[in-house]
């Protein structure tokens, strides 16, 4: 226990720093600066992190796309062929696979759906997926406490690999071995 708290105060100090490297990579104007903290301020709410980066995207794309004077782009610039049928081919057997977990077992059905569900919108490195791992695992789904993620997140930092590991944690502890494979291999 002690080493687990030891080393939550060395996870929250690495993502402190990952979030301030951001902010001086990424928040170069006051716009960017105020949609940031708007998004943390919804967050500060224990608002739905996928809501508040949808928002912020949307806003950032009317925002910027001003300030930086991009234009739309014109219709003639469609992707045809090969990556179109791939895409189809890979979603329709995702859907598939999915709906095979959901017949053998819902609960690795609901880890597996929430595993793609933030891989889809955990863009920008592994540090971004963890509020929305965080706000499903504990908030909504009540898988792990607040000190078992922490814990997940810490030994995620202690292993090598990405960041994202920590779904590995979550998935065994929701059903095992198969719900730390699945996790992994969908995050």
């Amino acid at each position: 226990a002690s080493v687990f708290s030891g080393l939550q105060l060395v996870v929250v100090a690495l993502i402190l720093n990952a979030a301030l490297n951001f902010s001086r990579q990424y928040l170069g104007s006051r716009a960017a600066e105020l949609l940031a903290c708007l998004a943390g301020v919804w967050l500060g709410f224990r608002g739905n992190p996928i809501l508040a980066l949808v928002t912020v995207c949307l806003l950032s794309v009317i925002i910027f796309r001003k300030e930086h004077g991009i234009e739309p782009l014109e219709h003639g610039g469609e992707v045809t062929g090969r990556p179109l049928f791939s895409a189809g081919v890979f979603l329709a057997g995702l859907i598939v696979f999915l709906g095979m977990l959901y017949v053998v077992d819902v609960r690795l059905f609901d880890l597996a759906a929430l595993m793609v569900k933030i891989d889809c919108f955990a863009f920008g490195g592994g540090y971004v997926s963890l509020p929305l791992m965080l706000h499903a695992v504990v908030e909504n789904h009540g898988w792990l406490t607040n000190a078992q993620f922490m814990d997940g997140i810490a030994l995620g930092q202690v292993t090598p690999g990405p960041i994202v590991m920590t779904g590995a944690f979550v998935g065994y502890a929701v059903a095992g071995m198969v719900g730390a494979a699945l996790s992994a291999v969908l995050l």
